[in-house]
């Protein structure tokens, strides 16, 4: 399991997967930046 953020997700076989919007990444640091960036505000 990969944790993020604070928060753990699942690590799937193909990557990690955002638990808000479901856009697929190929790494944790990846699907880090895309919280940061995308999601501050947890929406």
């Amino acid at each position: 399991m990969g944790k993020i953020v604070g928060l753990i997700f699942p690590e799937k076989e193909e990557g990690f997967s955002c638990p808000i919007c479901g856009k697929e990444y190929k790494s944790a640091k990846g699907l880090e930046n895309h919280m940061e960036k995308e999601h501050q505000d947890g929406k």
